[in-house]
């Protein structure tokens, strides 16, 4: 589920590359370049291509296929072929954020700016839906291109756009703050602060300093928006402006309730004294603390709130993401394969359990082991099952990490041994981190009862 990088045409002079990237120029200086591209097979005539270096590849490899560039931005010390201009800097990764920052603040409208444990994506697609709504020409981060190289590709696509919503991942410490440096937003939504990625950043304390490097980056002209619902967020100092969502009282945006069906969630937001009520497409209670996110970006940037709560209700479910598939004999199939952490696990057996009841079926789940937690792996894993057992669920477990904590379920080392026996009014969640594959569980359960309706 890799998203491909989309192309841009962002134009550099290479005197200026060399300027900003305090590189050495090798070869012809004059010119000027026009798309960046990390992808050798991808690279325009004319254009710059950065040569990547990582665990598994090494884009120097490839720069006798990039002869048509304009020039090559490569690290110190490797061969360049001959007539091919290049830039040589210390490290190309950290020079493809330099000149994304460039090209952001050249662009110079605002930026919005989403990380936390759980919920970016879907955070990321209502604002920038809820955004639209206004009248705003919104571009967003496509998929999964939160990283350190993802999000340098993205803003270097900015155009023409109002705004721009950007959504920021990290599994390692002081990614987020390189990432906030690049992109530089005036708006800052952290979600929500909880075990994730914790084999690379540390304890959950240390989760919280990483993604609360996202608010560091404002001034006090900025504004920083944070889950009030989380107690870790809530007691944070910022140094911006400050609004907050959630459901205690005194939320800036607050959720005064939903109610979860197959057709999704129906979410009641107050704010600034006025209801607003929002048939979402997406379901449970994270989306409906997603959708209070967005609305506080709108508040944030001064547009229209009612606008952009119709558009919340335009955002669809997509792949692997808590979307329902309906088997042909009844069977509802909650599939949620794309990713896992406790805190996503915790939300999506709420709400499978919630549309198990209004069915009058059993939750059944199969939960595939969550991956980069560190330390916290078994006492994670097991409060998952705990909480899982607590719903009535009729679990298979997924893997060694799931297996370690089983007590009488049925545990299996892949996703090719999950058998399922299930009845027409049951649901079932499929759920664990991505290199489970439990996409395989889906089509296979789809398969035994008829295909999907």
């Amino acid at each position: 589920m890799s998203t491909p990088i989309p192309q841009n045409r962002a134009s550099f002079p290479l005197a200026e590359i060399v300027e900003l990237t305090e590189g050495e120029l090798i070869g012809d200086g004059t010119g000027t370049v026009t798309g960046v591209s990390t992808d050798s097979r991808a690279v325009p005539a004319g254009g710059l291509f950065v040569a990547l270096s990582g665990e598994r590849f090494d884009g120097h490899d490839f720069l006798a296929q990039v002869t048509h560039a304009g020039a090559a931005l490569v690290q110190k010390g490797r061969e360049v072929p001959a007539g091919l201009a290049a830039v040589a800097v210390d490290d190309t990764l950290d020079a493809l954020g330099v000149l994304a920052q460039a090209h952001r603040i050249r662009w110079g409208n605002p930026v919005v700016g989403i990380t936390g444990s759980a919920g970016k994506t879907t955070t990321k697609e209502l604002t920038a839906a809820a955004l639209r709504a206004t009248g705003a020409t919104v571009a967003a981060t496509q998929g999964n291109l939160n990283n350190l190289i993802g999000v340098p590709m993205t803003l270097l696509t900015l155009t023409g756009e109002d705004l721009a919503v950007i959504e920021m991942g990290t599994s390692a410490p002081g990614e987020i703050e390189a990432l906030a440096a690049i992109a530089l937003p005036e708006v800052a939504i952290v979600t929500l602060v909880d075990a994730a990625h914790t084999a690379g950043l540390g304890s959950v304390d240390d989760v919280l300093v990483e993604k609360a490097a996202l608010l560091g980056i404002l001034d006090d002209e900025d504004v920083g928006i944070v889950n009030g619902d989380d107690a870790r967020l809530r007691a944070l100092a910022l140094p911006s402006e400050r609004l907050e969502y959630g459901t205690h009282e005194d939320a800036d945006v607050r959720l005064l309730g939903f109610e979860v069906s197959e057709a999704g969630t129906a979410a009641r937001y107050a704010v600034a004294g006025e209801t607003h009520e929002v048939a979402l497409k997406l379901l449970g209670r994270g989306a409906a603390l997603a959708g209070a996110a967005a609305l506080a970006a709108v508040v944030a940037l001064g547009r229209d709130v009612a606008a952009a709560a119709a558009g919340l209700g335009e955002v669809t479910p997509v792949a692997g993401r808590m979307r329902l598939r309906h088997r042909a004999d009844g069977l509802l199939i909650v599939d949620d394969v794309y990713n896992a952490n406790p805190a996503s696990m915790r939300l999506a057996l709420e709400t499978a359990a919630g549309l198990a009841k209004a069915r009058g079926g059993k939750l059944r789940a199969v939960l595939g082991d969550m991956k980069e937690l560190g330390e916290l792996e078994s006492r994670m894993h097991r409060a998952v099952v705990t909480g899982a057992r607590a719903r009535g669920a009729e679990l298979v477990l997924v893997g060694p990490a799931m297996a370690a904590v089983a007590d009488g379920e049925t545990a299996v080392a892949g996703a090719a041994e999950v058998e399922i026996t299930a009845g027409a009014s049951d649901v079932l969640l499929v759920k664990g981190s991505r290199s489970m594959g439990l996409e395989a569980v889906v089509d296979a359960v789809l398969a035994a009862g008829g295909g999907e309706a």
